[in-house]
């Protein structure tokens, strides 16, 4: 899944994520056609941006039917920002949609770059070996875009990039049965990270004796 920061939506929008706290929802000016319906609607459902609540409807936007996302964050811990972001790929991850857009307009750079973390981290899975998943069970989203954040954002999600590239690599390493990984196999895959300044050392037998 590629995940970017842009200036305005993407008008082949599938999914729309608004993150909230509780002090904003009642406030917050959806940029959407129909503004006010995301909020009753949302309220209908006892939605009020409490941490780990979310809800999701369908509704036209631009002329087209979109899913649109409510996640809330309570008063916004950097953890509740980043499940927020999970929780918005799981809930359309395999729905068919292939373009999220994350609106940031009401986050701070941070908060929006650790949204997009979530993101990265929930859509990591390891289905090669799976010859029975069913085509609806397959992941459909392609691309996660975050719109109208703060201009710090693209630096801040620039690091935490890295650390869900990490945690992608370590999850491979460990979920990979032992006939695909094993000493020799663990080092090649490896090799890579010698470009990031990784030591690698590898011991014979007599060595580690």
């Amino acid at each position: 899944m590629d995940i970017r920061f842009a200036s305005q939506r993407p008008e082949d929008a599938d999914v729309l994520g608004f993150v909230l706290t509780k002090s904003t929802f009642e406030t917050f000016a959806f940029p959407l056609e129909n503004p006010e319906a995301a909020r009753e609607t949302a309220k209908l459902a006892r939605f009020e941006g409490a941490a780990g609540q979310s809800f999701l409807y369908i509704a036209s936007e631009q002329g087209r039917m979109v899913r649109i996302v409510l996640l809330g964050v309570a008063e916004g811990d950097t953890a509740d920002f980043s499940k927020a972001g999970g929780e918005l790929l799981a809930k359309v991850q395999t729905c068919g949609a292939k373009k999220i857009i994350l609106h940031a307009e009401n986050l701070s750079g941070k908060a929006a770059a650790e949204v997009a973390f979530g993101a990265a981290q929930r859509n990591w899975r390891i289905d090669k070996y799976r010859t029975k998943l069913a085509e609806t069970a397959k992941p459909s989203v392609t691309e996660f875009v975050v719109v109208c954040a703060p201009d710090d954002a693209t630096a801040v999600w620039q690091g935490l990039e890295a650390v869900a590239a990490g945690t992608a690599l370590t999850k491979e390493l460990v979920s990979e049965p032992a006939n695909v990984i094993y000493p020799e196999s663990f080092v090649e895959r490896c090799l890579h990270l010698k470009e990031l300044g990784v030591e690698i050392t590898v011991l014979d037998d007599k060595q580690m004796t």
